[in-house]
């Protein structure tokens, strides 16, 4: 089971390869939803919650949600949302009341909405923020990093297509993450062969005095 739900779908590739690699998750059949397993550690504190994204058919609604055995929180991106209307990407954060006692703090939804032509781009945090300030961040974990759905188109008899998601997009982000990651660990490893020779010959320091 826990194989399974460790491999990436190769029908959806663009959700697929938008989800990290911590995350396990099921996704929809039409690729218009998901939802994913979430292990959430923080020093002691360890639990496993539920998020779930949907875009539904129709309405074109985005249903975002997070929970656990006791809680449930969900919020929707309808009509006043107009994802018509927000070519540029729309920024979204969002108490969910879910709180963390043992931490003092509160689970937020953050991320950012933004639609390309037939398609929404989806980028999501599960971020946990204190109580009493919520600039004030513990953890940030993504669960999704620039997704592309497809909008779907419903009929007036109930029948629904699901228009094919244009690639370019999914290419160009995980060539973009591939330079950003090959990029910190080419700083990283200058940074340590860099400390390596310092180490070696104390006096390359600036602050040395011979």
């Amino acid at each position: 089971m826990l194989a399974t739900l460790r491999q990436r779908s190769n029908k959806c590739p663009t959700l697929s390869m938008a989800l990290p690699r911590h995350l396990f998750c099921t996704l929809d059949e039409q690729c218009l939803g998901l939802e994913c397993c979430l292990d959430l550690r923080v020093a002691m504190f360890r639990k496993v919650y539920k998020v779930y994204l949907r875009l539904d058919p129709c309405s074109h609604d985005i249903i975002l949600g997070i929970q656990d055995p006791i809680n449930k929180y969900e919020t929707v991106f309808g009509k006043d949302f107009a994802l018509e209307d927000i070519f540029g990407g729309a920024d979204f954060e969002t108490g969910t009341g879910i709180m963390i006692d043992a931490l003092n703090a509160q689970i937020y939804l953050r991320g950012q909405i933004n639609r390309e032509d037939t398609q929404v781009v989806l980028t999501v945090w599960v971020v946990v923020c204190k109580t009493n300030d919520a600039s004030v961040c513990i953890v940030e974990m993504q669960v999704l990093d620039r997704a592309v759905m497809p909008i779907p188109l419903c009929g007036p008899d109930g029948t629904i297509h699901v228009p094919k998601v244009d690639l370019s997009a999914t290419w160009k982000n995980q060539k973009d993450k591939f330079k950003a990651n090959a990029k910190s660990a080419l700083a990283d490893t200058i940074t340590y062969a860099a400390d390596k020779v310092f180490d070696a010959i104390p006096c390359l320091a600036s602050d040395c005095k011979v």
